[in-house]
């Protein structure tokens, strides 16, 4: 009796996502950049596990100065001291080292995961999100200060992860800290 052949069907050496592009064209990593870190979430249960970053993120950027400007975070990876943001009114990317900012804020809120019982708790409940908050004082080579609560924190050799609660829900804002400045 002849065996089935169960292997792989052949694969595609034609890279994921340029099937559709016409020839000639920009790859499509220059038309719409995108972030692939998986930026980290609270060190604590109850949160999802950290996803890569797949779409540009609203986003707050802190320069050395301290002014804040809003924007999108198009491209982050740490690791290879590479940022890309979008801030209107500029139309462009602006790649940025580490150097030039203090605080990379992502805005839109990382909610905890569902709760798995119908349990009700109270603000005295110990695992609630604000009774797990730790000051943290952070001081920049420049000699300023600025102390900030968290849940929790995560130290890389780029920098520091922070997690701002935002309310009783435990939802957080995500900060990234660069250890260059």
């Amino acid at each position: 009796m002849p065996m089935s052949d169960m292997s792989l069907p052949p694969l595609s050496l034609v890279p994921l996502g340029t099937e559709a592009q016409p020839h000639g064209g920009p790859p499509a990593a220059e038309t719409a950049p995108t972030a692939t870190y998986a930026w980290p979430v609270p060190p604590m249960p109850g949160y999802p596990a950290p996803l890569p970053i797949t779409e540009p993120e609203p986003c707050e950027l802190e320069g050395p100065n301290g002014k804040v400007s809003r924007g999108r975070l198009v491209v982050f990876d740490p690791l290879a001291a590479h940022v890309q943001v979008n801030i209107p009114p500029a139309r462009g990317i602006l790649p940025l080292k580490l150097t030039q900012f203090r605080r990379l804020t992502l805005t839109r809120p990382l909610s905890p995961l569902p709760a798995m019982s119908d349990d009700e708790f109270d603000a005295t409940t110990p695992l609630l999100p604000q009774n797990l908050l730790q000051p943290c004082r952070l001081r920049f080579k420049n000699g300023d200060e600025v102390t900030v609560d968290t849940l929790g924190l995560i130290e890389t050799p780029p920098g520091l992860f922070t997690f701002t609660p935002m309310d009783v829900d435990g939802r957080v804002l995500r900060n990234f800290f660069p250890r260059a400045l």
